[in-house]
């Protein structure tokens, strides 16, 4: 620890320096009068200053009122054998951090005085470092994207970031140390509390102008707000995100607050559900329309079938019955698929989704509830109809459940024929198959919708078995 000793007595200089460098382990270097000093400081920093009070040209008050003057806040130690009460007073008033008279036992002089340094030392050091970690946290929340303020226990602004400035116009050097809901008159352009303030004051719940979407043990708030008047009257739509802030003991001492303008975002999603609507629309009148005129020509087919004789043209006929049939099953698809995420998803009980579509089927899932979009029932029927389809003699399917790893797996088998290696994958694709290729590409749709996937894991041969996939929390026993 280096030390700065002013004095005027040269005998004093040296014996001073000398025991504490001996006995208390600093290093010390010596000035004979304050003029020195301040050349001595402009030099090198040290530690600590120990100054003499009556000194020639400038004594230590001057001194030490200089060095305050000029932003030095170097620990400074009054250390004098002919001062006075009132001189200690102004002394302390002046910035000093210890005032010590000279005089008596030099083993209980110095271990004062020792005491005093690193007392006067670590002060200063703990000082530097909370200003250090403030500059740093606002040099932080300066930077971040995000508009950015934060608040004392008291309700005064302590950080006005950039990124606030821009887009409420009203710059930092007019918002630090205000109080009194300052903070929320660019946005509100009156005075009330806001999300901010419950984190510090949950009595005040009540009193903010919208409704909190997250509010749990006052750690974290978050809450959205349409602002009219924001924006030069062209309306703004925002996202607050407020937490509070903590000292090193864990003590709140203060809250802190994001803002993000989320205008786009919102008018994308108005624009999205307006879309979704008109494509509905355009898409349930044309399949209506297609509907009734494939109607007619399938019951004008059904009449010419039984009224041929010759062998020729039923020949022709037949493919035109096969293609209309295609035609059909895609229509009933482009409906499933249209209606598929539009109602959000539940849970649902396994038992009562599964149907068998002209097979026997055994299942052992008990009370197992999956958490998936309300077309579930439809999986199970793409899959009993692809046992029937394709499985050539498959004669029963078997469901059951276990876990595997965190995760859920509800089998699905049947005794048929199985699936080739090769096609294995390929199946989930859209327009893989005999028929249409939307049976299996529409099971793996419905269940991704909530995070589940479905693969084929059975051996050719031996029949095919699907493995159903469900994330942790995605599944449950009802009572």
């Amino acid at each position: 620890m280096s030390l700065l000793y002013v004095d005027d007595e040269p005998i004093l200089l040296e014996v001073t320096k000398q025991y504490l460098e001996n006995k208390c382990n600093f290093s010390v270097a010596t000035a004979s009068s304050a003029i020195e000093a301040l050349n001595r400081i402009q030099e090198q920093k040290y530690d600590a200053i120990i100054s003499d009070y009556q000194m020639p040209e400038m004594d230590g008050l001057e001194f030490l009122r200089k060095l305050r003057a000029e932003g030095n806040t170097t620990p400074f130690i009054i250390f004098t054998g002919r001062g006075r009460e009132e001189v200690a007073i102004e002394a302390l008033n002046a910035g000093a951090d210890y005032y010590l008279h000279k005089g008596g036992k030099p083993k209980v002089q110095f271990g004062e005085l020792q005491n005093f340094v690193y007392q006067a030392v670590k002060k200063n050091r703990a000082e530097k470092g909370l200003l250090e970690n403030e500059q740093r946290m606002a040099d932080i929340i300066n930077f971040l994207p995000d508009a950015t303020f934060a608040i004392d226990n008291e309700g005064r602004i302590i950080a006005w970031n950039r990124a606030i400035e821009e887009m409420t116009g009203s710059p930092a050097s007019e918002m630090l140390g205000k109080g009194d809901y300052e903070y929320t008159l660019p946005f509100y352009n009156k005075r009330h509390p806001v999300l901010i303030d419950l984190v510090l004051h949950e009595e005040l719940r009540k009193e903010v102008p919208y409704n909190v979407l997250n509010y749990e043990n006052r750690k974290k708030c978050f809450a959205e707000i349409f602002i009219p008047h924001f924006r030069e009257g062209k309306g703004a739509h925002l996202w607050f995100v407020a937490s509070p802030l903590y000292d090193t003991d864990g003590n709140i001492t203060g809250a802190i607050e994001s803002i993000r303008d989320i205008t786009k975002r919102k008018n994308s999603e108005t624009d999205l559900i307006t879309l979704n609507k008109k494509l509905n629309l355009l898409s349930s009148v044309t399949r209506h329309d297609i509907v009734n005129q494939l109607s007619g020509l399938m019951i004008y087919e059904e009449m010419l079938n039984d009224n041929l004789s010759e062998e020729k043209v039923k020949n022709y006929l037949e493919p035109m019955i096969v293609a209309t049939e295609k035609i059909e099953r895609i229509i009933a698809f482009t409906h499933d698929y249209q209606v598929l995420g539009v109602q959000g998803p539940t849970w649902q009980s396994v038992a009562s989704c599964i149907t068998d579509s002209g097979i026997k089927v055994k299942a052992d899932t008990g009370t197992l509830e999956i958490f998936a979009d309300p077309m579930l029932a439809k999986v199970s029927l793409i899959l009993s109809e692809n046992a029937v389809r394709h499985g050539e003699h498959a004669t029963e399917m078997n469901v059951s459940f276990h876990e595997k790893e965190g995760k859920g797996i509800l089998v699905i088998e049947d005794n048929g024929v199985g699936i080739a290696d090769n096609m294995k994958e390929s199946i989930f694709e859209h327009g893989v198959g005999l028929n249409t290729g939307f049976g299996l590409f529409m099971a793996k749709e419905i269940l991704e919708i909530t995070g589940i996937s479905i693969s084929e894991t059975g051996t050719e041969g031996k029949g095919a078995r699907f493995e159903i996939t469900v994330p942790e929390g995605g599944y449950r026993f009802g009572n």
